[in-house]
């Protein structure tokens, strides 16, 4: 029977630039929690278009759809960092050891990003379209728009929390440990 440390100290091994990896960790946490943060801060915002049924003389869905703008840019950038420790985990876990798998976790996410992100640039591109004032009605349209898209994401952060965190912290720790 071949001894578990030594066994892991081969995957670490072949990870290549594993060393470099907690700090890709810590970044990737940090971009889940504001994320989650700035989803939190948007679903909020939303709701005053989606409840109020009230016109937009100001230009607030403008201000709402800058926000949205700036949530998808620290998703791209947050799952930038995901894309890249995806084969780190495959690596240091093992096809064995995980279920769902990693790469099949990295199949589902993607897929309730990418619909996230359409009903997102969907209220984008409503809004660059309106003119002010913006009816209640139509407010309320593109304020939905976010609200599916920021659902979705919502999704796709509980499913990341629940298969991608585990195993990135227990990697990470581990890491900490054989480079400390």
């Amino acid at each position: 029977m071949i001894d578990a440390d030594v066994v892991q100290t081969g995957r670490m091994l072949s990870m290549g630039k594993a060393e470099e990896l907690p700090q890709a960790f810590d970044d990737w946490e940090r971009g889940y929690r504001e994320l989650a943060a700035r989803r939190s801060e948007l679903m909020r915002l939303s709701r005053d278009f989606l409840d109020g049924g009230r016109e937009d003389e100001s230009g607030q869905l403008r201000e709402l759809q800058r926000q949205a703008a700036d949530f998808l840019q620290l998703a791209e950038t947050h799952i930038g960092l995901e894309i890249r420790f995806v084969p780190e985990l495959e690596a240091y876990l093992g096809p064995e050891e995980t279920a769902p798998s990693v790469h099949f976790a990295s199949l589902v996410l993607n897929e309730l990003y990418l619909a996230a992100k359409a009903h997102v640039l969907a209220f984008l591109r409503q809004v660059d379209a309106a003119r002010i004032p913006v009816s209640a009605r139509c407010a309320r349209t593109m304020a939905g728009s976010l609200r599916e898209g920021l659902l979705l994401a919502g999704e796709y952060l509980e499913a990341e929390r629940r298969l991608f965190l585990p195993s990135a912290e227990r990697l990470a720790a581990d890491l900490e440990s054989w480079y400390a």
